[in-house]
């Protein structure tokens, strides 16, 4: 090999990279898909949605940051009507949710194989 040179990547470690990068995206999808399933319908009664609202929290911000809607409605019912801007943020809050959840299981999975091949 010449001086100066880089040596060429390790093909082994870079299928592994693109392996656990391929395991976190769907496993941070799977978990945001499954978490949505569950606690959205129960998004407005009180125990169900504090834990709803912590697990899926990238939705909660960009909800909050949408603001509420037009109001509709008598004023004792007050209800708010959605938006074209609400569902972009919920589904920009839905992909940051995929992109956290993926981040934290590429994380574990790394970790899992640092102690793997240190055992």
């Amino acid at each position: 090999m010449e001086p100066g040179a880089k040596e060429p990547p390790d093909l082994k470690a870079v299928k592994k990279f693109r392996y656990r990068v391929a395991i976190a995206i769907a496993l941070g999808v799977a978990i945001t898909i499954v978490l949505c399933m569950m606690f959205l319908p129960m998004w407005e009664d009180p125990p169900g949605s504090v834990i709803a609202k912590i697990l899926l929290w990238p939705i909660t911000a960009f909800m909050h940051l949408a603001r509420p809607g037009p109001r509709i409605g008598p004023p004792e019912k007050n209800l708010h009507e959605g938006t074209p801007v609400h569902v972009l943020a919920f589904l920009l809050g839905c992909v940051s949710s995929s992109l956290f959840y993926s981040v934290i299981a590429f994380l574990l999975l790394r970790r899992r194989g640092v102690r793997r091949t240190a055992t």
